[in-house]
């Protein structure tokens, strides 16, 4: 951030972190409201734990995929780590070379870390990332 006169900077950047705060700090309402909804009607409380676990698999199920793809793609060379982690993203070992190879030759983005959102992957697109990172 660059402005004229150092007051202007930091009275800039007052006003950021007071808008920050305002978003962050004081959620709007109605995700409160719609959660007291859903967790309060016992047939949306149960429609909405059926379509977690749903998920929940479904992300494992992708995992377990990428974990295979990767290790055939791969061979010698451990994605255990894969299966081990949790949640909607995935650390998938490979490096910031492969992560390069994959967006210039390919068009596929991921983070130079080689972290992607497992939830993004499908049974269509599951293989490819793996294939991809090593055709060069």
């Amino acid at each position: 951030m660059h402005c004229a006169e150092p007051t202007q900077t930091a009275n800039l950047l007052g006003q950021l972190k007071f808008t920050a705060r305002r978003n962050y700090s004081s959620p709007p309402t109605h995700g409160m409201r719609l959660i007291a909804t859903v967790l309060s009607d016992t047939s949306l409380w149960k429609m909405w734990a059926e379509e977690l676990e749903a998920m929940r698999v479904r992300i494992m199920t992708m995992r377990e995929k990428l974990h295979t793809a990767l290790s055939l793609a791969v061979p010698g060379r451990s994605f255990a780590h894969v299966v081990k982690q949790r949640g909607m993203f995935a650390y998938t070992g490979l490096t910031a070379a492969e992560v390069a190879a994959l967006q210039s030759d390919f068009g596929v983005y991921a983070v130079s870390t080689g972290r992607i959102c497992i939830a993004g992957l499908n049974d269509s697109n599951v293989d490819l990332l793996p294939r991809l990172s090593h055709a060069r």
